[in-house]
C-alpha cells in the first residue's frame, strides 16, 4: 500500500491473506489494526496509528520504520525477526515475540501495561528505553510488568534503562503506586543492562508512599551493568 490511510470514517484494517504486507504512507484508524498472515514480511516505512489493539503476527519478519501507536488498547507483534526503528507506544500491554533477533531502537512505553520481549537474541540501543510506569490518579496507578526472555542461544544486550515506577497519587490523602516487577532472563547466555528503577508513587496527604518493586536477573554467564 503506497499512500497514507486515514479518515474520520475509517475504523478497522484485518488482513487475513497475503504474501507480505508493506505500508509505504502513514496509517491512521480509529479502530484496530490486525494483520495474521502465514508467511512473508510485514514492514511499515512510516507511523502507524490506531485507537484500538494492533496485533501483527507472521513465521517470517516484521519490520516497523515509523512510530507505532495506540491510544486506546494493546500491541503484539509476532514474527521472526522483529526490528523497531521508532518509538513503540501503548495505552496497555505490549507484547513482542520473537522466533529469531529482537533489535529495539527507540523507547517502549506503556501507561502501566506490562511489557514482555522474547526471543532468541534481544538486543536495544541507548535510545530504546522501557518503562510502564503507573499513572497519576487516587490512589496512584500501579506500574506494568517488564519482562525480557532469550528463549535461545543469543545475548540479550539493553543499552538503556527500564523504568517501572509506581505512579503518584493526585489529591486527597491517597496512596501512591506500586513499582513493577522487572524480569531479565538468559538460560543459555549473557545479560547486559542499563539502569533498571521500580520504585514506589509519591503519596498525598496522608496516605502512604507506594510499595518498591521486584529487579530478578539471571543468566548462565555473565551479567553487566552499564555506566
Amino acid at each position: 500500500i503506497n499512500g497514507a490511510i486515514s479518515g474520520a470514517g475509517l475504523n478497522n484494517l484485518i488482513i487475513e491473506t497475503a504474501s507480505s504486507v508493506s505500508f509505504v504512507g502513514s496509517l491512521d484508524l480509529n479502530g484496530e489494526l490486525a494483520i495474521t498472515i502465514p508467511a512473508g514480511d510485514i514492514q511499515a516505512d512510516s507511523s502507524v496509528q490506531t485507537r484500538a489493539n494492533i496485533s501483527m503476527s507472521t513465521t517470517s519478519d516484521i519490520r516497523l520504520n515509523g512510530t507505532v501507536t495506540t491510544t486506546e488498547g494493546s500491541i503484539t507483534l509476532s514474527g521472526r525477526d522483529i526490528t523497531l526503528v521508532n518509538a513503540v507506544t501503548a495505552d496497555s500491554e505490549i507484547d513482542l515475540t520473537s522466533a529469531g533477533t529482537v533489535s529495539l531502537a527507540a523507547a517502549i512505553t506503556t501507561s502501566g501495561g506490562k511489557v514482555t520481549v522474547t526471543g532468541d537474541e534481544i538486543t536495544g540501543t541507548t535510545a530504546a528505553s522501557i518503562t510502564t510506569t503507573g499513572g497519576t490518579a487516587n490512589p496512584g496507578g500501579a506500574a506494568g510488568e517488564v519482562l525480557v526472555h532469550s528463549t535461545g542461544t543469543g545475548i540479550i544486550a539493553l543499552q538503556a534503562g527500564i523504568t517501572a515506577n509506581g505512579g503518584a497519587a493526585q489529591s486527597g490523602d491517597n496512596n501512591g503506586g506500586a513499582g513493577g516487577v522487572v524480569t531479565v532472563l538468559n538460560a543459555a547466555g549473557s545479560v547486559e543492562i542499563a539502569d533498571i528503577t521500580t520504585r514506589g508513587g509519591a503519596a498525598s496527604g496522608t496516605g502512604s508512599v507506594g510499595a518498591d518493586g521486584i529487579v530478578q536477573l539471571k543468566a548462565s554467564s555473565t551479567i553487566t551493568q552499564r555506566a
